[in-house]
């Protein structure tokens, strides 16, 4: 009896850790903007070449969306929402209920600028910001700093450009009272550091970085948090991160790990899952030896072929059920300083990594995002 009684306190207490575990973390997702009908400035279409003669069919699916040039002619996936458009306030009020009742803080909007010019900038301008939902859900950028055909002007990413964008980006989105801060000062997030150094070499990019933050103060905010991301993991990377000025380290997705038996150009989810088993900890503990703060992302899986064809990659046997245990790892590496989770992503639909409610899967993904990161879950 007394064993029995000992093994029902050890649970009881197990609950209790796990509670204030969810009650510490702060839950982000990814969130591929653009889904919305054609026109308007911060609208740059392809070359016909680039896609097809389909990207020039303006009908009820809309233009770079994707909904029909990408999605439709797909098998799946299907929106719960339909083929909807992220530009208006009203489809954000329901995305917006969705994520808050399961425990998603804030979204990281993938943010495209390059020379002063914003592209694909409407679903957070018109749509999440015109929302009467937003105070329920935080927001902050991903500047997605590589390159495309949607830009008309040469790439800058000079010291000057890069301090340019932070007195824009201070002014138009930092000033929110939904724009996510810790420590009062704003996030900001790289995509590719990869990218910058193409530029700037290492020094360089350290004062740029300091220069950034002082535009920061300038604009009445205590500096910047910055996070690197899909960048190199190794120690003496984390490392030379740490050396310029980022304050934390975060990976995109973990869903191009292949395990030995991986079918030709992909990868079995469920070796995904076994390998960021070992992933979160060990990047964990290097971070912490560099003095990074870890975020550790979760990932529902990958699938380009919507986009691609049969160029694509594909993790096969994707699912909620090893989702969820994947949300389980991440929770138990979770950084003790800066306690947050990334998932990636939202509504990657042409690239098969969604948590949002599709026909297929319902709503499960975002009840195993409730029952381990929301305090109040009572799935």
């Amino acid at each position: 009896m007394k064993l029995i009684i000992s093994g029902v306190l050890i649970l009881i207490a197990m609950s209790a850790l796990g509670d204030e575990m969810k009650d510490n973390v702060l839950l982000g997702c990814y969130y591929f903007p653009g889904w919305y009908r054609k026109g308007g400035v911060d609208y740059t279409p392809p070359p016909v070449s680039a896609k097809s003669d389909e990207w020039n069919c303006w009908d009820e699916f809309g233009d770079h969306s994707e909904w029909r040039w990408a999605i439709a002619g797909h098998p799946y996936p299907r929106p719960l929402l339909g083929f909807y458009d992220d530009s208006l306030p009203e489809v954000w009020n329901t995305e917006l209920g969705w994520a808050a009742d399961h425990g998603v803080d804030f979204m990281i909007f993938d943010w495209y600028y390059n020379d002063g010019v914003e592209y694909l900038s409407r679903s957070l301008d018109r749509g999440y910001l015109g929302s009467k939902l937003k105070s329920r859900v935080k927001f902050c950028l991903n500047w997605c700093n590589h390159s495309g055909y949607w830009w008309t002007t040469p790439i800058d990413q000079s010291g000057n450009a890069m301090v340019e964008m932070i007195e824009y980006v201070a002014k138009k989105y930092f000033s929110q009272p939904e724009y996510l801060k810790i420590d009062d000062k704003p996030v900001f997030m790289i995509y590719e550091q990869s990218v910058l150094l193409q530029y700037q070499f290492p020094n360089e990019l350290k004062n740029t970085f300091g220069r950034m933050r002082n535009a920061a103060r300038k604009a009445g905010f205590p500096g910047l948090y910055l996070i690197g991301c899909y960048s190199e993991d190794s120690p003496a990377y984390l490392q030379h991160m740490k050396n310029i000025g980022y304050n934390a380290f975060a990976a995109y997705t973990y869903c191009f790990q292949r395990g030995p038996y991986s079918p030709g150009p992909s990868a079995y989810y469920s070796d995904v899952v076994k390998e960021t088993a070992s992933i979160y900890p060990y990047l964990k503990a290097k971070a912490s030896a560099t003095g990074l703060d870890f975020i550790p992302t979760v990932a529902p899986g990958w699938d380009n072929s919507p986009r691609l064809k049969k160029d694509a990659y594909v993790v096969v046997g994707s699912g909620p059920a090893l989702f969820e245990r994947q949300c389980r790892q991440a929770l138990n590496c979770v950084d003790k300083k800066q306690q947050m989770v990334l998932v990636e992503a939202w509504n990657e639909w042409g690239e098969g990594a969604v948590i949002a409610p599709d026909k297929q899967h319902g709503f499960k993904y975002l009840d195993a995002l409730c029952r381990h990161y929301s305090p109040w879950c009572m799935l």
